[in-house]
């Protein structure tokens, strides 16, 4: 589901009162729309923004649903609005998803240590893992697979889903941001 700067019609995007706005506005969307859990916010038609707008709106929308909603960025066509955001993500410590025009995306944010990136890059190219996947493609034990990925989705780089394993019990599917989106739309 699309949230959309632009059509909030602030007049600006700079400082935390409309910072605040368009938090209130985003959080009636968000919930109501109960059984979506991946939110593409769209920066489409925005020249700018600064970073107590991005803290008050943006961050406070991603850090109140943390665990339970999914968000991403879009339609990004100013490098200041990217610069912006970046600082605010790795000041509060907040990975945020950009999807480029070009369908490329990019981490902004505190940078994930080289085996996370390397492990998160590879959830990234596949549509779902699981715990099993991921311990025999990186020669893990399967509790420390099971704690990175729990990590990572923690962190809000992965949507995850609990369903009940062949084996008996349950396992948790974990997918990317954009092929969950994907699999919703």
């Amino acid at each position: 589901m699309e949230l959309s700067l632009y059509k909030l019609n602030l007049g600006s995007y700079i400082g935390s009162k409309q910072g605040h706005q368009a938090f209130s506005e985003f959080t009636d969307q968000v919930d109501a729309a109960k059984k979506i859990s991946v939110f593409n916010i769209s920066f489409k038609d925005i020249e700018q923004i600064d970073a107590c707008f991005a803290i008050a709106g943006i961050v406070a929308l991603c850090r109140l649903y943390k665990g339970e909603k999914h968000f991403y960025l879009s339609d990004i066509q100013n490098r200041d609005i990217l610069t912006n955001l970046s600082c605010v993500a790795t000041v509060y410590d907040l990975p945020l998803l950009i999807l480029h025009d070009n369908q490329n995306t990019e981490w902004i944010g505190k940078a994930l240590t080289p085996n996370n990136a390397e492990l998160l890059t590879y959830i990234y190219s596949k549509p779902k893992v699981t715990t099993a996947i991921i311990a025999k493609k990186f020669e893990l034990s399967v509790p420390n697979a099971s704690i990175k990925l729990k990590k990572l989705y923690d962190q809000g780089y992965l949507v995850a889903t609990k369903q009940d394993a062949v084996s008996g019990g349950h396992e948790y599917i974990y997918q990317p941001i954009l092929s969950f989106s994907a699999a919703i739309a």
